[in-house]
């Protein structure tokens, strides 16, 4: 090319500096891997774990032994109500009234009640049986038979029975025969005083004070016990031997 072709240069013009291609930027280095996080096992949601609380059967509980009762008696058919009055006498060391066996027994007559009783006296008589039923003081109760006391004393010990003055027995009489009976009729019968016997009798049971005499002072009335009943193998008041018995 020609000079007259090139471009005339303004020297007034400074000269354009060309470009610097920049120098290619070094890669970033390479980020260290960051660790995965472990993944927790997945926990059962409340829903879930309630479900299966529910249907976990409860391990039971020890129960712990319970003393015997009736109910844990074997099953099978009751015994024989002759047996149970038997067993009813055997235990109670007091005469039982007609009325209470019937309702222990559970039978509704007290025919029942006595024609039981009759069963078991012919069989102790049958079988010669050391004890028998007596009816005393208004009961039934179950008593070693006379010949047998002897023996029966060693084994009772230091037990002591009831003894009872001169005086004691007149007056313990006279309240027997003549129930209920004031203190001055007993004094008038016996001519002498009984305050004191009288209140020993009352100590040890055998008299008791059975109520007031409609009179001036409304002055005590005094009668026997049951105790006297037992104590002198008696029925009732009734079995007392009369005039002509003595």
């Amino acid at each position: 090319m020609s000079r007259e072709d090139e471009p005339e240069v303004d020297p007034a013009e400074p000269p354009v500096p060309e470009e610097e291609t920049p120098a290619s930027e070094s890669a970033p280095e390479a980020e260290a891997p960051v660790p995965e996080e472990e993944t927790p096992a997945s926990e059962p949601a409340p829903e879930a774990e309630a479900a299966e609380t529910a249907e976990a059967p409860a391990e039971p509980e020890p129960e712990e032994p319970s003393a015997p009762g009736p109910s844990d008696a074997p099953e099978g058919p009751p015994p024989p109500l002759r047996q149970v009055l038997e067993a009813i006498l055997f235990t109670s060391s007091l005469p039982l009234s007609v009325d209470k066996l019937k309702d222990l027994l559970e039978v509704d007559e007290r025919g029942e009640v006595r024609a039981l009783v009759e069963e078991l006296r012919i069989d102790y008589e049958a079988e010669e049986r050391a004890f028998q039923v007596e009816e005393i003081a208004g009961g039934y109760v179950l008593l070693t038979r006379p010949e047998y006391g002897e023996w029966v004393a060693k084994l009772k010990g230091g037990r002591e029975d009831v003894r009872l003055s001169r005086a004691a027995l007149e007056t313990l009489a006279v309240v027997a025969y003549r129930q209920p009976v004031l203190r001055v009729d007993i004094e008038k019968i016996r001519g002498v005083g009984c305050g004191p016997v009288l209140r020993s009798l009352l100590e040890q049971g055998l008299v008791r004070v059975s109520g007031r005499a409609d009179l001036p002072g409304s002055p005590l009335l005094y009668a026997t016990t049951p105790r006297f009943l037992r104590e002198f193998g008696l029925r009732s008041v009734r079995d007392l031997p009369r005039d002509r018995d003595l």
